[in-house]
């Protein structure tokens, strides 16, 4: 299906920001976040959207294994050995990193029906 949106101006910025930190072209993040939502029961009126077993899938995770956390401790603790950072331009670049994840959060608790960071 082809479907042509003109976007709110106050949303085109976000999307762009989202596809940049999914590492996406704008139009294939906005299909994985309608794919999302969908998958999620998301429904303009609250009832929810049954969900195909394939999306039940989908949404199911896993618990961190110990390999996992022992590679996350190991990650911060290579960051704690680095110090601060001190560099303007490496800490605009941290704090554009930052505001993308949380951006990137923020919309999936978004769909999920959770509250904003």
């Amino acid at each position: 299906m082809t479907i042509t949106l003109e976007l709110p101006h106050d949303i085109e910025p976000r999307l762009e920001a989202l596809a940049a930190a999914r590492g996406l072209a704008p139009t294939e993040c906005l299909v994985q976040v309608v794919r999302d939502a969908l998958a999620n029961g998301a429904q303009p009126h609250g009832a929810p959207v049954p969900a195909s077993g394939s999306a039940m899938k989908e949404r199911a995770f896993r618990l961190p294994t110990a390999e996992d956390e022992a590679e996350t401790l190991a990650l911060l603790q290579e960051w704690r050995a680095e110090g601060p950072i001190t560099d303007p331009e490496q800490l605009r670049q941290a704090e554009a990193e930052l505001d993308d994840l949380l951006e990137a959060i923020s919309e999936r608790r978004r769909i999920a029906g959770a509250g904003l960071l």
